[in-house]
């Protein structure tokens, strides 16, 4: 089965996650993780977001860049945030931050829903 592996421009613990919700809150244009900006509004995931992923047929996992970096080191090199495909023991980018950057959230449906489970 493939999974998709999310890897969110931030980090999961309680002062990054306020210090993110004020930034988006007050300078969006200027907030550094994209793929956040695309999926999440202020008060959680986009309903649009939502409805796609748990229509998914396909494993999805979302990492902060914290919690990612510390389970597949051998991965951190890469730059977040960003989009893996994982199949059997491979994990392979499928959409780096600069693709991520120029789409909005109806491009990534549309390039996700095109992944083959």
């Amino acid at each position: 089965m493939t999974e998709l592996i999310f890897v969110y421009k931030a980090n999961g613990d309680l002062k990054s996650k306020v210090l993110d919700y004020t930034h988006k809150l007050f300078s969006p244009s200027t907030f550094q993780c994209h793929l956040c900006a695309i999926t999440h509004h202020n008060f959680g995931k986009r309903r649009k977001w939502d409805d796609f992923l748990n229509q998914s047929k396909l494993k999805i996992s979302v990492y902060y860049q914290d919690e990612f970096s510390s389970i597949f080191p051998e991965l951190q090199e890469v730059e977040v945030p960003v989009v893996f495909r994982k199949k059997s023991n491979d994990v392979e980018p499928l959409i780096g931050k600069n693709e991520l950057e120029k789409m909005d959230l109806d491009d990534l449906i549309l390039k996700l829903s095109s992944v083959d489970a």
